[in-house]
């Protein structure tokens, strides 16, 4: 068939699938989901997301205990560190029980060393902290731009730059829900004058946290990807979806291995590190999972789902948004393909 009768044909289908001219993704209509599901479940299959997520894994585990001496040093310079560990405590029953240990002693051990004043040591051993941490970075953006179908187009050292600002917004991240696990009860007993319940003080703070959690996700996907950045509203529904299965993961796999997992007899004195490794695994795999539905979604749509005025299919510079399911354009094979569009 002739290109140009195929761009006709094209057009000629492109209002027929469901949610085709949708211009958000909280209008995609069942079947529409349905089919973004499907392509979901057949490239977790066709592109080996579980490998992908593999090596994210193994990146974060190298880079987790710097984060740690990165995250108790940045919140040394207005907290005291110990309250760290002492809040870790409230997150024991969704980790598994040697991941919990061997991240505890880790904080810890760095909070018992971080008692500095700010000076050039400490900025140095901060600065050296945060960029160990970034291997487990630079892996997930390698990870998104699978993802979203992307080369990655920006050179070594804006990439190296990039992941060290990503690490430094991921840290304070951490830093933020530790903030809320302690100051959110203390700021409810205060303005309540003793009428609300501690209880719900308590709880209160865990819906703060995983909106917390959501908005961190949003933003990652929003600029993790080499690509024209999406609008806010194709983002929410990946970061629930990666927030979800994040932790309904950890949580059954705490159970498993607190129930039938035997990975000290198996590995030994190696076991709380496999475990960890694992749990790694398991976030990253949800992370991956989500940033999935969200270029799916954005796929589903023949509209423009990426920032600044509306542009024509193939000149958005995004493969999702410039290509519709089934079709495969040239961004991947072509990496210097699209920078003058976005």
């Amino acid at each position: 068939m002739p290109v140009s009768t195929m761009e006709h044909a094209d057009e000629a289908n492109v209002g027929r699938a469901p949610g085709r001219e949708t211009e958000s993704p909280m209008k995609i209509p069942l079947r529409g989901w349905w089919q973004i599901a499907r392509r979901v479940f057949s490239r977790f299959a066709s592109e080996n997301l579980g490998l992908v997520a593999a090596g994210v894994g193994f990146y974060s585990l190298l880079g987790l205990f710097p984060a740690i001496a990165a995250l108790v040093t940045t919140y040394d310079l207005v907290f005291d560190p110990t309250q760290i560990q002492q809040q870790f405590e409230s997150l024991r029953a969704l980790l598994p029980e040697q991941v919990y240990e061997l991240i505890s002693g880790q904080l810890a051990s760095a909070a018992d060393s971080q008692h500095q004043t700010l000076g050039f040591g400490l900025a140095g051993a901060l600065l050296l902290s945060f960029w160990g941490a970034t291997r487990g970075t630079r892996a997930l953006i390698i990870a998104l731009n699978v993802a979203y179908d992307e080369p990655e187009e920006r050179n070594i050292v804006v990439l190296n730059l990039f992941a060290f600002g990503l690490t430094l917004f991921l840290v304070v991240v951490v830093a933020l829900a530790i903030v809320l696990i302690v100051a959110v009860p203390i700021i409810i007993n205060l303005v309540s004058l003793g009428t609300l319940p501690e209880v719900l003080a308590a709880w209160l703070r865990w819906p703060l946290m995983a909106l917390v959690l959501v908005l961190a996700l949003a933003i990652l996907y929003r600029f993790g990807p080499s690509r024209r950045a999406p609008r806010w509203r194709w983002l929410p529904v990946g970061s629930a979806v990666a927030g979800v299965l994040w932790l309904a993961a950890s949580g059954l796999f705490s159970f498993y291995v607190a129930n039938f997992g035997a990975y000290n007899a198996t590995y030994g004195s190696l076991g709380a590190v496999i475990v960890l490794l694992l749990w790694l695994y398991l976030a990253a795999l949800a992370v991956i999972l989500g940033a999935c539905v969200n270029a799916e979604t954005e796929r589903q749509t023949a509209r423009d789902s990426t920032v600044g005025a509306p542009r024509p299919r193939g000149k958005r510079g995004a493969e999702v948004a410039d290509r519709l399911p089934g079709e495969r354009g040239s961004r991947r094979a072509t990496p210097g393909q699209g920078v003058k569009d976005r």
